[in-house]
């Protein structure tokens, strides 16, 4: 269970906050003292905003809102800002912002799931003393969030492909998504289960985001339960779960449309074998032995956007599925210029020991075929001594060839 420290921070409509010179109103109570004067602060001042629709009011229907994005400082900060009692002077409209602040580094053990604090019992049940002071820092036990994506898979194929899609490569516009608050967490919460590391760190979000246009800069992703509470600003990509609208975009990603399917179809040991590799990749590279290779042609397509060159490593020791892309790939020589590269690698390391002479020789056939002659032929020479490679080598010339040809 992963333990983290914390910053903390409290903002709410009271007659005296932390800071003197502040007059009765909205402002921070309490805070870590290493918040004192920084940009960090006056963000998480920013991004303490709530309001209720005068229909949600008369029907006392007030949402958690649930926020997770960077600082200035690079640390990130999750929020949780929740309808309070009347302030001191009985007016009504006062809310309870209650942040922590936490270290990339720290999020990393989370496996960069904000929803390991957002789901957290210190954050739950946020800090109702209203009391100027300094908070400590604090210091957390928390789990690792699993998901079997089944709120996700609920989804219409073309809707959930165009979701990824926003969220993996049209990043232009904040997502504005319109539907019922505890599916809405739950897709969130599903996303971050299933996307590797990098991707979760970009998915920053906004819950119940009524009068809070001014703040889409810090989000990726926002959302409302209704249309009536959307900002009227058309500079989102507008989802609308009841009615299955969303934005029309270019045809998806190898990646984005891969996944959308491993959803659908739930295929979660995939996904969740996929994320390991590109994981390993993104952080050791040149890591041996490699990674497990992709399941299928699909796979390795997603992997190959993702990790690039990189992703050529992961065929070590796979002669099939070598042999299935670089017959069936509409443009196989970037992967077979990728392996030749690969210049520590033997033909043996590459293809393992266990396949047959002809498989082997098959593969190394396609392998030829598809590359540069110059970096096959340069791999080739490295390895000339190497087993498989003797029905590669050039055939000797005789004599008699030699002075022929003179």
């Amino acid at each position: 269970m992963p333990s983290l420290r914390a910053y903390q921070h409290l903002f709410s409509s009271v007659d005296r906050g932390f800071f003197p010179q502040n007059r009765h109103g909205f402002q921070t109570v309490a805070l870590s003292e290493e918040l004192i004067g920084t940009p960090d602060l006056r963000e998480l001042e920013n991004a303490s905003v709530y309001s209720l629709s005068r229909e949600r009011q008369s029907a006392g229907d007030s949402p958690v809102k649930e926020t997770f994005f960077r600082l200035p400082s690079g640390n990130v900060a999750v929020g949780r800002i929740i309808h309070w009692r009347n302030d001191s002077s009985g007016r009504e409209g006062n809310y309870l912002a209650y942040h922590l602040v936490i270290a990339p580094s720290d999020l990393i053990s989370l496996e960069n799931n904000p929803f390991c604090l957002l789901d957290a019992p210190a954050m739950a049940v946020a800090q109702q003393d209203l009391t100027p002071r300094i908070l400590p820092p604090l210091t957390l036990e928390t789990s690792l969030q699993e998901s079997h994506s089944l709120s996700l898979a609920t989804l219409p194929l073309p809707l959930l492909t165009a979701l990824l899609s926003c969220i993996l490569e049209q990043k232009e516009k904040a997502m504005l998504w319109i539907g019922e608050e505890a599916r809405t967490r739950q897709i969130l919460s599903e996303l971050f289960s299933l996307l590797p590391l990098e991707e979760r760190l970009e998915l920053t979000f906004s819950t119940h985001f009524y009068t809070s246009d001014h703040l889409r800069a810090l989000f990726a992703f926002v959302s409302v339960r209704s249309r009536s509470e959307a900002p009227a600003n058309p500079a989102y990509a507008l989802f609308e779960l009841e009615t299955a609208t969303f934005p029309s975009f270019h045809p998806p990603g190898a990646y984005a449309q891969w996944l959308a399917n491993a959803i659908s179809a739930h295929r979660s040991q995939e996904i969740t074998a996929f994320n390991t590799t590109l994981n390993r990749l993104r952080q050791a590279p040149d890591a041996r032995p490699a990674p497990n290779p992709p399941e299928n042609l699909a796979a390795f397509d997603a992997l190959w956007e993702k990790a690039g060159d990189r992703a050529a490593i992961t065929l070590l020791g796979a002669p099939a599925l070598l042999s299935d892309l670089l017959q069936t790939l509409p443009s196989p020589r970037p992967l077979a210029d990728a392996l030749c590269a690969l210049s520590a690698i033997s033909p043996t390391e590459l293809l393992g020991t266990g396949a047959s002479s002809e498989s082997t020789e098959a593969c190394l056939t396609a392998l030829r075929a598809a590359a540069k002659p110059q970096l096959w032929e340069a791999w080739r020479k490295r390895w000339n001594n190497d087993p498989l490679l003797a029905p590669f080598h050039p055939e000797p010339r005789s004599v008699w060839r030699l002075f022929g040809r003179r």
